[in-house]
């Protein structure tokens, strides 16, 4: 695994170093004028003398690179490299000019037969370290390692806090560098810098969507010892740029000029996407068309912040603007203090010598109405979609430009609301683009889509409840998936508006943080893995405005599994401790987010935390020893919970367990939400009468000595797959659940009529029960209809009977 990885890295470093960076600088027209004057920025710069420390001296035949990286195209695409002058067999330097005012990411290379990146002590790449440029400068820096020369020696952290200067607040949600590792700051401000070498390490602050100055300050990290820092920020104020871009004489294109560039407020997932890529087409701003050839944007940016961008009719890399020799480019903004209008002119969008390539696409008429059809590229490696212009009913279409003279051949396919990984076009029809000088007309005629079933009959409801009534104050709602993709805004709204269509009232939403360490254990948000800050706030504003009731359920995830993270624990007193420390501080964060935006309910009790609870086993039922104060400190939690957040506090256990006791701290809420999908392979002949009977069963003998022990309301959360191993259940300790495995061990199908039977029976059996107070369908993907193996029932007759049954239960007129 960890030599494949390797080899990506090299395949895509020798595609980069084909690459140059370029800035454009030309004389052009304005929208009022007969001569467009282009704006030309002439930014004073300062030397600065970069020196590096080796962990060891590199081979006679390798060399040391010092690279400057660009964000907009890709950090592997377009990247300037420069050898570094060596000093002695461990220390290499360069002197380098830089804009004063920018913000520069940069790493270092080990070039010889193949090209190493740099590596952290957590034996991973380093994504880029970052300067902020205010003058003539001295910086030293450490290398950790390389691929194969792992960091052994010892380590320690910064721990911090930032502050608004001007009201005292905290600032969230901003990017925290040193040693080429980041991390983000959290709803208090706090952040936590781990696994740092010993060293005198240049400690940078970014502000993502540069709505804060930088910060930069040495620090210094000694061995196992925690550097703490505090720091006050200043905000920027806003001011109003219009740019204005003018396309090439005789240029004509139908697709919409796009404005990619570095800022999150922006579209900037500040992420490694798929393959490289950097940025999301259908998540950046468009320039209006205001003339033939001149588009216009306004926008309200920072000043002083550093903005890198770029004109596309694509993404970064995909149909961006090129110079007259097929380079990339990209452009450099340090924002003024007063608005003003930049003009610029683009050179070309085509690739040399290349023809373009128009690709005309015919869609199935079940596509739904409301979908948008993308396509998506792979040179190397399937890199991120791009949304493609409707040409009418079920037709579209995609004007490929550039970058053709990079590659042979580019693979492409099509897919649904920019989700390629569920949504494709038909998975076994191979298509391919061969570079021509002449431009190229291609027509495809799509059949059917993936997990998209042409023939959908009208959905079967039994609607014998039998003595089931109307209950006003039922609690009707949908737990979404955790893993939202980058493009998540583009289609999430008519999601959300099905969900609000079936009747139901509580969205259920998973913000997460990522487990990044083990020894010590870490939780932090990483970009394009995890919702950031505002991205939460966003969707939970768009879950207000369908009317819907928002409800936090924050999350951990794990690069592997659960499992791995307290199989290699340590485990001993201390680290308990500092697992409980920063857990709280995840909890928290959110805590405060749902004070902000005034959701209706939190949720503690992540089934991937119950390892760290009383009687807390493992998915293969093995059993961890949590400290004998597990308790306590869920119950500290609760309470800690409760002194930032006024609302319901909901706590979650998973059921059925290998044991029959429950956690002590469930006193502390106020409801219990119980994550419940049993086996159902004792109802034999699977009609719903068969599923209701087993369902209510292990409803009375799991569930009601759950509420007979605490007394709270219980609200019932099933997450059935949609196959035919369905009634098999999901067990859901450590949130592990076999969505797509058959018992019987043969390969599980597709059955949808199942999991709709299944979900008949048990929302009638759960609202049938007067002391169950809510019922809740998990793994709700919201962002494209599919109708797969998995949980979700958006688009699936499953969604159907919830309509059905949501209506009368809170009796809703139809």
């Amino acid at each position: 695994m960890h030599n494949r990885k390797h080899s990506q890295i090299h395949i895509i470093l020798f595609i980069a170093n084909s690459f140059l960076f370029v800035s454009l600088l030309a004389a052009c027209s304005s929208i009022n004028e007969i001569t467009f004057q282009e704006t030309i920025e002439n930014y004073p710069k300062a030397e600065i003398v970069f020196q590096v420390k080796l962990p060891a001296s590199v081979p006679s035949d390798s060399k040391v690179i010092f690279e400057i990286l660009d964000d907009v195209t890709g950090l592997y695409f377009n990247a300037l490299q420069f050898d570094m002058v060596q000093q002695d067999n461990q220390n290499y330097f360069i002197r380098m000019p830089l804009v004063i005012g920018s913000e520069v990411k940069y790493r270092f290379l080990r070039k010889g037969a193949l090209t190493d990146i740099e590596y952290n002590t957590q034996n991973k790449p380093v994504r880029f370290r970052v300067l902020k440029v205010t003058g003539p400068a001295l910086l030293q820096d450490s290398i950790a390692g390389w691929f194969d020369q792992p960091y052994s020696g010892s380590i320690g952290r910064i721990r911090g806090q930032l502050i608004d200067q001007d009201n005292k607040a905290p600032v969230p949600n901003m990017l925290i560098s040193a040693a080429g590792m980041q991390t983000i700051s959290a709803s208090d401000g706090t952040f936590i810098l781990e696994g740092l070498p010993i060293w005198t390490h240049n400690l940078v602050i970014l502000s993502l969507d540069g709505a804060y100055d930088s910060f930069q300050q040495g620090a210094v990290i000694a061995d196992e010892a925690t550097t703490p820092v505090f720091i006050t920020l200043k905000k920027r104020q806003l001011v109003e740029i219009n740019f204005i871009a003018k396309t090439p004489a005789g240029f004509e294109s139908n697709l919409p000029l796009r404005f990619a560039s570095n800022l999150t407020s922006l579209g900037s997932p500040y992420a490694d996407l798929s393959s490289g890529s950097s940025t999301i087409a259908s998540n950046l701003p468009i320039l209006e068309r205001v003339s033939k050839d001149q588009y216009l944007v306004k926008l309200n940016l920072p000043s002083g912040s550093d903005l890198k961008y770029k004109f596309t009719f694509g993404d970064g890399f995909w149909n961006s603007e090129l110079d007259n020799s097929g380079n990339f480019v990209i452009r450099e903004l340090i924002v003024p203090a007063k608005s003003t209008t930049i003009k610029k002119e683009i050179a070309t969008f085509n690739s040399p010598n290349f023809g373009e390539v128009v690709i005309n696409l015919s869609t199935p008429v079940i596509t739904p109405a409301n979908d948008f059809v993308s396509i998506q590229f792979n040179p190397f490696g399937w890199m991120e979609p791009l949304p493609m212009v409707k040409a009418g009913e079920n037709n579209w279409t995609y004007t490929l430009y550039s970058p053709l003279h990079y590659f042979g051949n580019i693979d492409y396919r099509f897919c649904r609301n920019d989700q390629c990984a569920i949504a494709l076009s038909q998975s076994n029809i191979e298509n391919v683009i061969v570079g021509s000088n002449e431009t190229q007309l291609i027509t495809i005629n799509l059949d059917k889509w993936d997990n998209l079933d042409v023939a959908k009959s009208a959905t079967s409801v039994d609607t014998d409840g039998g003595s089931l009534q109307p209950r006003s104050s039922f609690i009707a709602g949908f737990e979404l998936v955790n893993d939202f993709p980058p493009s998540w805004q583009t289609s999430v709204d008519q999601g959300l508006q099905a969900m609000a269509g079936t009747g139901g009232n509580w969205v259920i939403l998973s913000p997460t943080w990522s487990a990044t360490s083990i020894n010590p254990p870490l939780f932090e948000p990483i970009p394009g893995s995890d919702l950031l800050w505002t991205d939460i706030q966003n969707l939970i504003t768009r879950v207000t405005v369908a009317n819907l009731q928002p409800v936090l359920f924050p999350r951990i995830t794990f690069t592997d599994s659960s499992d791995k993270f307290w199989d290699y624990a340590i485990k001993d007193g201390g680290w308990w401790q500092s697992l409980f420390d920063r857990y709280q501080r995840f909890i928290l964060h959110n805590a405060d987010l749902a004070a902000i935006m005034n959701v209706d309910a939190i949720m503690v009790g992540d089934p991937a935390m119950s390892a760290a609870m009383i009687g807390g086993m493992l998915s293969n039922g093995d059993s961890v020893s949590a400290p004998v104060n597990a308790d306590e400190q869920w119950s500290q939690l609760v309470q800690d919970v409760r002194a930032r957040y006024q609302g319901p506090v909901v706590g979650v256990v998973s059921l059925p367990s290998s044991n029959n006791s429950f956690p002590a701290w469930l006193n502390n809420v106020d409801a219990i939400y119980v994550l419940f999908s049993p086996s159902l392979e004792e109802s034999g002949e699977s009609t719903v009468l068969n599923l209701k009977n087993t369902f209510g069963t292990q409803l009375d003998e799991i569930v009601l000595p759950l509420y007979n022990q605490f007394s709270k309301p219980i609200l019932i959360g099933i997450n059935y797959p949609s196959t035919n191993s369905s009634l098999s259940g999901c067990n859901a300790t450590n949130d592990s659940c076999a969505d797509f495995i058959a018992t019987d061990s043969v390969k599980s199908q597709i059955d949808l009529e199942l999991q709709s039977r299944i979900y008949n029976a048990s929302v009638i059996e759960s609202a049938s029960r007067s002391w169950i107070s809510g019922f809740i369908s998990r793994g709700f993907n919201p962002i494209v209809v599919v109708q797969d193996k998995s949980s979700s029932i958006y688009g699936k007759p499953a969604s159907d009977v919830l309509w059905f049954w949501y209506h009368f239960i809170l009796n809703i007129a139809p």
